[in-house]
């Protein structure tokens, strides 16, 4: 790999939380003044609607050294006590965010107490949680939870720790968590942090993840090589988000014979998306054949593109748009998928484009009565989970179907270009192509109206999955499998009633002309690799040799079998034998687990994890995802494993943790960087803080995104939401104004620096 990605956290002194920037409304008077419009056409030309548009790149020539880090320092000396004869109290704080997510029961109203577990234990309001009861006696200590009630999250914990000197009640905190940022900042300006790297010897099942894993050490350790946390893992080396959608929708549209009075009339696309992609292609596509074992070839050739030929119709109805679409498959393809046009999207040799999906997007708003029954009913095509601003950053994520890389980065949004250099999605040109696609596609109600807002779309409380799911409404959204396809299950409260051929599941991603070469194939940045949060051990801890080597032996537990095991499974009561996933064995979830995660969590895994087990919080291990893929709905099963099978064949290309890639696209980007200390108090300073405010991917408050409004009001100042007068100004802010340009000069020298 050579040189990686994002810009999130700092490594080294006072590292930073790389959000993005943008607030809500319109420039104020030191951006550039918008007042011309840039000519249009053809998206694809340099003389056409985006050719005044800066290529993204940045000018390296600065002089940066970039020493590669290296393992330096003495080892630690031997803590004392080893064995687990004694038993040993430590000063802990662990949560995920409020009160029902913590090491204890609490009363709250997302859980239902007393709870009488999968292993007969009831359990009450103060209680430890199944996998913190089965720590301390598999460890033989005792844990003294620290954690404030009024904290309602790592961040304001940490803070308050801090502030409070790493004591509680005048008492030394042991093990907390906080953002690998802040662990960094504070162990490089107090001190207060133990360097774990020296303790290593003691940690031999830490030391050999690391080893295996050089680009993982090169992530987490600091300038000069320290280590002061642990990392989290929410799985790894494996797919994150993907593209969920009505599966039974898209076979009702496209397979089998045309009937044209199965479709509707009675609505119509305005139109205002102008074709992606080229109007010819001839391309061969390589995709998995039908055993999902081995690959096979796709010819893709048309000579006009399927939104022009759209755009074309004399009415964009419900019946010519999806007759227009049918045809197209057949021809475009040869009549490869015959009369099971469907698996040009959801099968196993899935071949789409973004225009091909837009063109679905368009056949199925247009056909509620088809779809739905209702001709009253508005389908909503694309749509993100929530109206928090976390969640709708996945609207953002879609746009990697549009070539964009770095907004599936591991913190901010940077990526790593084909020259091995650190670039930044926020000011890059195809970034401000595919948002003004999303605008054009929002313009035609292809997008969740008024996205961002608790009330809209008939939704109240910004919860839009919940809603459009339960009202047989939502098409597609952008976000993690599980927790998303647990409305196939018919006893959900979310799945439509009266609808028995339900199924919402996952899709292989759009093919993208990645390299510019008219040579399309599946790509995801989306991979699983260090969380930007884990935990730590106070340097104060090391006062106390007894209390140290049980910190240290927690620490590496957790990186064994028998302690991975517990963190992602559960204890023994919730585990029956073993399952295969991916060609392994692992451990198979109990029937009295799943039949609890239905009951308690309404078949979301992480919502039952967290609440009820204790598991599932950012502290140092590697949740296993066989856990996670057996609380999937047993009908969108197939789907994920159609994707694990793209991956095995090489079909889904995706990043990786090797460190010498020649082709860059595989480098995988770092979730922290190893910053100089002058370099980190540069970029957490206030020249960059509007930043890092104004394009965020953060649920902080204070953090946003205007490319909200950016979409919903386009570039054009025409729309009540607009930001922008043109692209080119859009990007000449973000770059020079808000500095990106400079800032991510930062992150690519320390990226070198790391030796990625």
């Amino acid at each position: 790999m050579k040189f990686k990605k994002s810009m999130i956290m700092a490594l080294s002194a006072s590292a930073m939380l790389l959000t993005a920037c943008g607030p809500s409304s319109t420039p104020t008077s030191s951006s550039p003044s918008a007042s011309e419009e840039p000519a249009g056409s053809s998206a694809q030309k340099e003389t056409g609607k985006y050719a005044d548009l800066k290529p993204g790149t940045v000018d390296y020539k600065d002089g940066t050294a970039v020493t590669p880090i290296s393992w330096t320092g003495e080892k630690a000396q031997n803590p004392g006590v080893e064995n687990l004869d004694s038993n040993v109290t430590l000063n802990m704080s662990v949560m995920y965010q409020d009160q029902d997510t913590r090491m204890k029961f609490h009363t709250h109203k997302n859980l239902k107490l007393p709870y009488t577990a999968a292993d007969g234990t009831t359990y009450n309001d103060g209680d430890f949680k199944p996998v913190w009861r089965a720590l301390q006696s598999n460890l033989n200590f005792t844990i003294n939870d620290v954690s404030s009630e009024s904290d309602k999250s790592i961040a304001d914990a940490f803070t308050t720790y801090k502030t409070n000197g790493w004591k509680v009640n005048g008492q030394d905190i042991n093990i907390a968590q906080g953002s690998a940022s802040n662990i960094q900042e504070e162990a490089l300006a107090n001190n207060n942090i133990l360097d774990l790297r020296a303790y290593l010897d003691y940690m031999p099942n830490f030391k050999a993840f690391l080893e295996k894993n050089k680009a993982i050490t090169n992530i987490i350790q600091d300038g000069s090589g320290k280590i002061y946390y642990a990392p989290y893992f929410d799985g790894f080396d494996d797919v994150e988000r993907m593209l969920l959608l009505r599966h039974d929708w898209v076979k009702t549209l496209l397979d089998g014979d045309f009937d044209a009075t199965k479709f509707s009339t009675d609505r119509t696309i305005s139109k205002a998306y102008e074709a992606f992609g080229p109007e010819a292609v001839d391309s061969e596509i390589t995709v998995m054949n039908k055993e999902e074992n081995g690959t096979a070839k796709v010819t893709k050739k048309h000579s006009a593109n399927i939104i022009t030929l759209q755009n074309k119709l004399e009415k964009l109805d419900g019946v010519s748009l999806v007759k227009a679409l049918r045809d197209y498959i057949d021809q475009t393809y040869a009549g490869a998928y015959g009369s099971q046009r469907s698996d040009l999207f959801i099968g196993a040799n899935a071949a789409y484009d973004v225009d091909e999906l837009v063109a679905l997007y368009r056949a199925v708003k247009a056909n509620s009565t088809a779809l739905t029954g209702d001709a009253k009913k508005e389908i909503v095509p694309l749509y993100p989970r929530e109206s928090s601003n976390d969640r709708l950053s996945d609207l953002y994520r879609f746009t990697q179907f549009f070539g964009v890389r770095g907004v599936e980065a591991r913190s901010g949004f940077a990526f790593v270009d084909e020259n091995g250099h650190i670039q930044d999605a926020r000011t890059n040109k195809k970034m401000v192509i595919a948002l003004d696609k999303l605008s054009e596609m929002y313009k035609e109600g292809l997008i969740l109206e008024n996205y961002g807002e608790k009330a809209t779309h008939g939704v109240t409380d910004g919860k839009y999955e919940n809603y459009l799911q339960k009202n047989n409404l939502g098409f597609s959204t952008y976000d993690y499998n599980q927790t998303q396809t647990v409305y196939n299950d018919p006893g959900n409260d979310n799945h439509p009633a009266g609808v028995d051929n339900y199924l919402f599941a996952a899709a292989l991603p759009a093919v993208v002309d990645w390299k510019g070469n008219r040579q399309y194939f599946h790509y995801t940045e989306s991979w699983r690799s260090v969380k930007t949060e884990g935990w730590f051990i106070t340097a104060a801890t090391a006062k106390d040799s007894a209390k140290l080597a049980r910190a240290l032996k927690l620490f590496d537990y957790l990186y064994s079998t028998e302690g991975n095991k517990l963190m992602s499974y559960g204890p023994t009561a919730w585990v029956d034998g073993t399952t295969k996933y991916l060609g392994k064995d692992v451990p198979a979830l109990s029937a009295k687990a799943l039949n609890e995660l239905k009951t308690l969590a309404k078949g979301n895994y992480t919502n039952y994890y967290r609440r009820y087990l204790g598991a599932t919080y950012p502290v140092g291990y590697v949740k296993e995802q066989g856990m996670e893929y057996q609380c999937v709905a047993a009908a969108a099963q197939p789907a994920t494993l159609r994707l694990e099978n793209a991956i095995a064949t090489g079909v889904l290309k995706h990043p990786n943790f090797n460190t010498d890639n020649t082709d860059h696209m595989l480098d995988i980007t770092p979730t922290t960087y190893s910053f100089t200390e002058a370099q980190s108090k540069v970029i957490s300073g206030d020249k960059y803080q509007n930043l890092n405010k104004t394009m965020s991917y953060s649920k902080t408050s204070g953090y946003s995104n205007f490319w909200n409004n950016l979409v919903q009001g386009g570039f054009d100042l025409k729309g009540d939401k607009n930001v922008w007068g043109s692209m080119a100004k859009y990007q000449e802010y973000v770059g020079t104004t808000l500095g990106c340009d400079t800032y991510i000069k930062f992150f690519d020298a320390a990226y070198r620096r790391m030796g990625m």
